[in-house]
């Protein structure tokens, strides 16, 4: 009784001080931990302020932590933040370490100053992984930090793709097991003599669509002919909050139980890497209903800034949507993920808001004229496995269902910039 108490009024404090902060912030003309505005750049994408609705997507707005729900019960503060003072904001060094405190002592893992957050440059590590052939893995950047044998030059010699995404799309395989070596051999199949098509990795682990668009801006100057980004949706959502609340000005949100948190934390440390992909964020979004616009809206204009970046440089952009192990094979090792379930006290109901999430951010983009490709219509029951059942990140055969869905669409979209 006595903690809850510390830990409702530790609430009432932090609350106080957020909102001066914010308040004062505002009345120097500086944002919500004090960064001076900086020069703005082009105007900003259109904003979008709501979510179409999702045709056959039965929401019935009684259903505890349904988007319906909450959108309708959501406060004006929780409108996306303007995305011209985005630019104007972005955030530093430090303020990057405030959002993600995770990235200050990564050892694998540096900040970027527009970027945000990068895997370390020209590192090699070797790690034991139970369910590899192999026994382990051998995960290998170059000097840009991508998941690449070697050096990325200057002029391509032919058709050049950019891949922007988070840990799925870093990747937990060898390189050479990785969807994009895969889909960059299978463009290579046909190309002209003397062209040698790329696939260039940028991914990297514990981002959203905030580093995404960043990352764009880092690697523009390498002249892609296509980009594509790989939205994970089971923590792609959730990865959006901190960074969509310090530009809208918005004090972070704390639990509103303490004993929900505990809960939380205590079956991470159980239970490990597996929690994260779409576990927590179902669990957070739960405890946290009035996250789920935030996280939604930001992922969707992040995206659409994209869209407008890339098509102001004459590249095609194609989303793709890669859900979580359980959507994609919910029978394969049930055993494991109901026990994860049990521990989070999460019920069916609240695991699908992951996969609502990712259908209303399909129809959103959509609705504005990106192209969207859904991954899962792509990954059949009988080919599976495609994720590690141990860590449930993409495994080996799901990389190569990834790049075949890809190729295709990949064609396309280069077609479409040259």
């Amino acid at each position: 009784m006595k903690s809850q108490t510390t830990y409702k009024l530790a609430i009432v404090l932090v609350s106080i001080a957020a909102v001066a902060a914010v308040l004062l912030g505002t009345a120097s003309g500086r944002g919500l931990l004090g960064l001076a505005p900086r020069t703005p750049t082009a105007p900003a994408a259109p904003i979008a302020r709501d979510l179409p609705d999702t045709p056959g997507l039965h929401l019935d707005p009684t259903l505890p932590g349904n988007v319906r729900a909450i959108r309708e019960r959501l406060l004006p503060s929780d409108a996306p933040p303007p995305l011209d003072r985005m630019w104007s904001t972005w955030p530093d060094e430090e303020t990057t370490y405030l959002l993600r405190p995770v990235l200050r002592d990564h050892p694998r893992k540096v900040w970027h100053p527009v970027a945000l957050d990068r895997p370390l440059p020209n590192d090699l590590y070797r790690t034991v992984w139970p369910e590899h052939p192999d026994g382990e893995l051998l995960l290998v950047t170059n000097g840009l930090g991508m998941r690449r044998d070697g050096p990325v030059a200057a002029e391509a010699d032919g058709p050049r793709v950019l891949v922007l995404g988070d840990s799925h799309t870093y990747g937990l395989v060898n390189n050479d097991e990785h969807f994009c070596h895969l889909l960059e051999q299978a463009l290579s199949r046909d190309a002209p003599p003397g062209t040698r098509p790329e696939v260039l990795n940028a991914g990297c682990s514990s981002t959203g669509a905030f580093e995404q668009l960043g990352t764009w801006c880092a690697f523009q100057e390498l002249r892609p002919d296509a980009v594509v980004v790989v939205v994970f949706t089971g923590n792609d959502f959730m990865n959006a909050v901190p960074y969509a609340d310090y530009f809208a000005s918005r004090a972070p949100r704390l639990w509103p139980e303490l004993a929900d948190m505990q809960r939380y934390q205590a079956v991470q440390r159980e239970l490990g890497t597996p929690v994260a992909q779409g576990f927590s964020q179902a669990y957070v979004l739960k405890h946290k209903p009035f996250e789920v616009k935030v996280g939604l809206l930001a992922t969707l204009n992040c995206l659409l800034e994209l869209d407008r970046l890339t098509a102001e440089a004459g590249v095609p952009l194609l989303v793709a949507l890669l859900e979580t192990k359980r959507d994609v094979e919910p029978h394969d090792d049930p055993e494991r993920t109901r026990e994860i379930l049990a521990q989070l006290e999460l019920s069916d109901e609240d695991y699908l808001l992951n996969r609502k999430l990712g259908l209303r951010l399909a129809a959103g983009l959509r609705e504005h004229g990106v192209s969207v490709l859904e991954l899962t219509p792509h990954m059949p029951p009988r080919d599976g496995p495609y994720f590690w059942r141990h860590d449930f990140h993409l495994g080996i055969r799901g990389h190569a269902k990834v790049a075949e869905a890809l190729e295709g669409p990949v064609r396309e979209a280069i077609a479409r910039g040259r």
